[in-house]
Order: structure tokens, then sequence, then C-alpha cells
């Protein structure tokens, strides 16, 4: 009985292999890093949008806490140079609430007086204050 005696055949592995096993092992990792970008990006145009329809939908209602909460997400969906106007508007909104004229005190000396320029102040500012909402 002879034995027959078995030789791999001599395996040359090329550039060319080694490019598709790289390949094979790199590609889906690129894609799942790829779609993790975009859904980042997705989300926050989608918060962005989200903000922005909140507004929208609360601005008779300045005191609701949505509409609260949104203003002051502004600073934090709206970033880099590409939204500086978004940002300058909030800012400009904001001095205009923190600008309310204030109520003249009952007993104050001249207060007839000074509650109608506090009337006339307010309903000035009761005005501007659409323009900048929006």
């Amino acid at each position: 009985m002879a034995v027959e005696t078995v030789t791999a055949p001599n395996i040359a592995i090329t550039i060319s292999d080694w490019l598709m096993i790289g390949a094979v092992i790199l590609a889906p990792l690129i894609a799942v890093r790829i779609e993790k970008l975009l859904e980042r990006s997705r989300n926050k145009q989608d918060r962005k949008l989200m903000l922005f329809q909140t507004l929208w939908a609360t601005r008779a209602r300045i005191i609701d806490y949505r509409h609260v909460e949104a203003l002051n997400m502004i600073d934090i969906e709206f970033v880099g140079k590409k939204y500086k106007g978004v940002r300058t508007a909030w800012k400009a909104l904001l001095d205009h609430f923190l600008s309310i004229p204030q109520l003249p005190q009952v007993g104050v000396d001249g207060y007839d007086q000074l509650k109608i320029q506090y009337d006339q102040n307010y309903s000035v500012w009761a005005n501007k204050t659409p323009d900048l909402q929006a």
C-alpha cells in the first residue's frame, strides 16, 4: 500500500487580494460611521425645526412655558457663524423683554401723569414685541 503525499499548492497573496480583504473589513465600519454622521446631522436639523415650530405655535402666549423653553434653547441649538443672525435677533428680543416699562408706585407725587406716561411707553413696548418675535 503506497502512501500518497499531498502537497499544498503554492499560494501567493497579491496586493489586490490584500486590498480586497481590507475593503471587506473596512467597508461596514466606514458605512456605519457615515450613517452616524448623517443621523447626527438630521437630529440637529430636526431639533431646530421643532424649536421653530414651538416658537411659532406659542407666539401669542409668550409666557407659555414651552415658548420660554424654546427661546432659552436658541443659544444651544443655533451655534456657529451660520446662525449669527438668529442669535442676534434672540438677543434683541431678550433685551426688549428686559426693558419692559415699570409701573409707577401708587402714592408717588404726580402718579396720574406718570401712569399716563407708563401707558404710552407700555403701548410702544407691546407693539414692538411681535416684530421682534418674528
